[in-house]
Parts: structure tokens; sequence; C-alpha cells
């Protein structure tokens, strides 16, 4: 199981979309919204967060729809850097290309909480690493583009050279029908098929200075990446989750929105409000309330998979198989088969 309260990203990553899109005048910007279940007045919103998953289905969609393999690393190299709020200023303004990667790493969890930079420095090189926590989502190529894309246009401009480029670029999904433009836009080595996704840069670059940068607001800088970084609680939405599990076990069918929002004394408007704000829609809340009771009832030895299956409202043990490998990756009978080697 996963804890997706913590797989996240800001909406603010694609504040720019709509105006973006306007390059593609056969696609709708909301269908593509309604696609993933968010309003447009939400992207410029810095205080909402995303789903890392719907983030993910919203750049695939975009790059189905507008049918550019390209899309997200289009989208990078016009994105204004205000959309990346405070780790686009960390990464502009640190003191060397390897000080740059470093805050990246260190401060990704700014923008996005359900994806990481790891910064592996063995050797002649460097690789940063990039990898979503969500192991639901499997190969997301356009997210990868969007993510080093953007970090090789800071770099360049902090150093002053347009045309910088790292060693080698290696990431883990199959090369698109038109890999021109991303080998024309990292101007380096592209290996396709990777099993990690990865800038990889040289030493001798990780020492160049950005000539840009400015390092009298470093200080103020990092200390106000440090406080977001202690103000960030994934965990935000328990008391709701608690609600959702209640309502379950009672065993009424399935909670709708309108029957939380009773127990909570709330409105339904505002209980969706609160949730897009932590990247979620009613129904991923529900989805991990099951799940979460689901496993708690087949650690039970004496209840069969049928018996879960109704007390969690399905008439057909199908059809909860079919919602268990949804939710959690894996089997119900292989869940039960590890808890019972346990």
């Amino acid at each position: 199981m996963t804890d997706r309260a913590s797989h996240r990203v800001k909406a603010s990553f694609v504040a720019s979309l709509p105006r973006f899109c306007v390059r593609y005048p056969h696609v709708s910007v909301r269908a593509l919204l309604d696609d993933i279940e968010v309003a447009p007045d939400q992207l410029g919103d810095p205080g909402v967060w995303l789903d890392v998953a719907r983030g993910v289905a919203l750049l695939e969609g975009a790059a189905r729809r507008t049918n550019d393999s390209a899309f997200a690393l289009r989208f990078a190299d016009q994105m204004p850097w205000s959309d990346l709020g405070l780790l686009g200023c960390l990464v502009l303004n640190a003191p060397t290309v390897g000080d740059a990667l470093a805050a990246a790493a260190r401060y990704f969890g700014l923008q996005s909480t359900g994806a990481g930079l790891v910064l592996d420095a063995a050797g002649r090189e460097t690789q940063l690493v990039y990898s979503i926590f969500d192991p639901t989502v499997a190969l997301h190529p356009q997210n990868t583009e969007l993510v080093f894309a953007t970090l090789v246009r800071a770099i360049r401009d902090a150093l002053g050279e347009p045309r910088w480029c790292p060693r080698a670029v290696l990431v883990r999904h199959p090369r698109p029908a038109r890999a021109h433009v991303q080998a024309d836009y990292f101007g380096c080595s592209l290996e396709y098929g990777s099993m990690v996704n990865a800038l990889v840069v040289t030493a001798e670059e990780m020492r160049r200075p950005l000539a840009r940068a400015d390092l009298d607001r470093l200080p103020d800088l990092v200390a106000s990446a440090d406080r977001g970084l202690a103000a960030i609680d994934p965990d935000a939405l328990g008391p709701l989750r608690a609600v959702v599990g209640d309502l379950l076990r009672d065993g009424e069918g399935t909670p709708s929105i309108a029957s939380v929002a009773r127990r909570t004394r709330t409105s339904a408007r505002s209980l969706q409000r609160q949730l897009s704000l932590h990247g979620y829609t009613f129904t991923n809340l529900l989805a991990e309330a099951r799940l979460a009771l689901a496993a708690h009832y087949m650690r039970d030895p004496r209840r069969s998979l049928t018996d879960v299956a109704l007390a969690l409202g399905y008439s057909e043990l199908s059809a909860f198989s079919r919602a268990f490998r949804r939710w959690s990756g894996t089997s119900a009978i292989a869940f039960r088969a590890a808890q019972a080697d346990r």
C-alpha cells in the first residue's frame, strides 16, 4: 500500500498551461483539466496540490491530444520561473552548477512531495536521479522530461549560456517517434530505456560558478525554504479519512461526499475544495479508505475474501478483486498470502 497523502505536486507547476496551449488551437484546455477533475482557477493557486498521478495524467493527456511527444519539453522551455516559486529561486541563485542541483534535490519537496531528486556524486560524474514514489505510476515520460528540461534551462539561464548541456540524459521510457526535438534541446547523449531517470554532469561542470546568481539573496531563500519544508503536512486529511472509514464500517453502502460533509458539519463544496488543496478528489479518498479497511479485514484469517467484499459494499467477489488490484497494485489473494507469511 502507498501513502497517497504524500504523493502530491503543486498545481502551480502548470499555471501557464492555458496560455501555452494556445499554440495548439485544436486542443481544449478545459477538456484536459476535466480529464483529471481539476478546475481552471486552481492552476494558478500556489496553495492547491494535485495528486501526482493526476499531474502525470495531465501531461500525458496533453501530449496525446496535441500529438506532440515533446509537449512537456516545449512547455518547460517557456515556463515562467514564478511557476516554480521558491524552488526556482534557489536553483537560479546557487553559487555553482553543483550547488544548484543539490538545492533542487534538497528542496524538491516544496514543489512535490510525491517525487524526488537524489544526487549521486560518486566518481568523476554526478547523477541527479529522478523518481516518482507512487508505485501505481509506471513510466512518466512527459513528467520526467519536464523536470529535466526545467533544470537544464535554469542552469543555462544562471550561467548565461543558452547552449549549456549535461554530459548525458538517461530516461526509463522508450524512444519517442520524433526524438530529434529532445536531442536538439538537451544537446547531449540521450539514453532511452535506461534503468533510471537521471541527468549526468561531469565533476568539472559541477564546479562551474553561476555567473548570474544573486548570492546576497541566498541566505534568506534557504531560510524560507527550510521553513516551507517543515510546514508541509502530508497527513492533513487524517480527520476526513477517519470519517470515511467510519461510514464504510457502518455498512451503509458507498459513502457520498454529501454524507461525509454532513458528518463533518460542512458543505459538499467546502469539502471538495479542502480535498483539492491537498491534491485529492473524493474518489481518491474513498478508494484509500476502502483499501485500508480491506487490508485490515484481510489480516483476519477467519474472514473469507467474499466476506471482505460484502463488508465493503461489493455484491461480487470479482468486482472487489478488480478494485483491490487497482488500489494497491497487487491482487487480494497475493496480499493475503503475504500477510500469512508474516
